[in-house]
């Protein structure tokens, strides 16, 4: 088994990469492991208001499928309490620039406020080290922005 690890500049900073490979029959393969602080993460706590429930899951899945279709969004994960009151939502984009082209969409731009006539945030975490003007537009819907300090290789 050989290792190699390649630390290459990025816009937006330093990347790291590990590189692992087995020579193990029929072929060679390879793994790699990426150290990746460009990462955007955001956790988006709801309550969803009562008897709204079919409306909030509709435009869920406006959203979902929204979101898909976007370039560097990773993840777009919804989960939902056993008594249907409450939803946290994750979400990963590649990149700031990934982000802001969330951001900027018809998702957030229009399915978002929509949304919110059926729930209401009560918390809402964003990971990583976004841009200044993202980070402003951000915490006007109260998101609290941790950036990346420290972590395993993903």
């Amino acid at each position: 088994m050989t290792m190699a690890i390649l630390v290459e500049k990025r816009p937006g900073g330093w990347a790291s990469s590990i590189r692992i490979v087995s020579a193990k029959w029929p072929a060679p393969q390879v793994r790699e492991l990426r150290m990746n602080s460009q990462k955007i993460h955001f956790l988006i706590d709801l309550t969803i208001h009562q008897g709204k429930f079919d409306d909030f899951a509709a435009t869920v899945k406006l959203q979902t499928a929204g979101t898909a279709k976007e370039p560097g969004a990773l993840e777009y994960e919804w989960y939902l309490s056993s008594d249907r009151s409450r939803c946290r939502l994750l979400e990963t984009y590649a990149n700031v620039e990934a982000m802001q082209k969330h951001l900027a969409g018809s998702v957030v731009q229009e399915l978002v406020p929509k949304l919110l006539t059926f729930a209401a945030i009560n918390r809402f975490e964003v990971y990583g080290s976004p841009d200044a003007q993202s980070s402003a537009a951000l915490g006007s819907f109260g998101a609290q922005t941790y950036p990346h300090w420290h972590g395993l290789p993903s």
